[in-house]
């Protein structure tokens, strides 16, 4: 989360990566429809909302350990390279389950877990440095989230929200004023996906790349 803010974690709520020196502004568009919701009391979409709302972003090594109202505890790896990426991801029992872009050339790969089945990949290029603090490198944030494509499909529903199919039948949802957040999900698949990328537009035009697979 972002500014210090520790919500109650509700049953299923991704933690997300938790990213220092953001303001409030950056808090993603899923965060403040979720609080429009309860107010509104709408209750089916409260937990639509709630269940995504988080934002991928900058520092693997702060973990999400130190929230108040959580017990889930962050490990990050060192950088590796795919092949160590895959092994990393294997070993920890994500095969399937942990989604990225693929390789890319002069980046290295850091794999950050958590113990209630989050996880995330962040690219970090060749001169990077993998302590950066702050929303600085791409991130893809993979979330365990029952019936998943429905989740983000009702997401896409929501004001100032776009929802766009892919040729595989996969869902793209994210807030057209801010494009460096984008969410993707697949049909069958109980995992929720979140790319964050520094440039705004990268992210959406991963998530329609046909580029996001699983790991394993």
């Amino acid at each position: 989360m972002t500014d210090n803010e520790n919500p109650q974690q509700n049953t299923g709520m991704p933690t997300g990566i938790e990213y220092a020196a953001q303001p409030s502004s950056a808090r993603t568009w899923f965060d403040q429809n979720r609080r429009a919701v309860l107010i509104v009391g709408a209750v089916a979409v409260i937990v639509v909302a709630a269940i995504i709302s988080f934002t991928v972003g900058g520092d693997d090594n702060k973990s999400s350990s130190s929230n108040s109202n959580t017990n889930t505890v962050a490990s990050a790896q060192p950088p590796v390279n795919a092949e160590g990426l895959k092994t990393a991801v294997s070993a920890v029992g994500g095969a399937g389950k942990v989604f990225w872009a693929g390789e890319e050339a002069g980046f290295t790969y850091v794999l950050r877990t958590e113990a209630n089945g989050q996880a995330s990949v962040r690219y970090i290029p060749t001169d990077g440095d993998p302590q950066a603090q702050g929303a600085v490198y791409r991130v893809l944030g993979s979330y365990p989230i029952k019936d998943a494509f429905n989740v983000t499909k009702k997401a896409g529903e929501g004001a100032d929200s776009v929802l766009l199919t892919n040729s595989d039948g996969s869902i793209v949802v994210y807030n057209k004023n801010k494009t460096t957040n984008v969410y993707i999900a697949f049909p069958k698949v109980d995992v929720q996906i979140e790319i964050f990328d520094p440039t705004p537009g990268k992210a959406l035009e991963l998530a329609t790349s046909g580029r996001i697979v699983a790991i394993g």
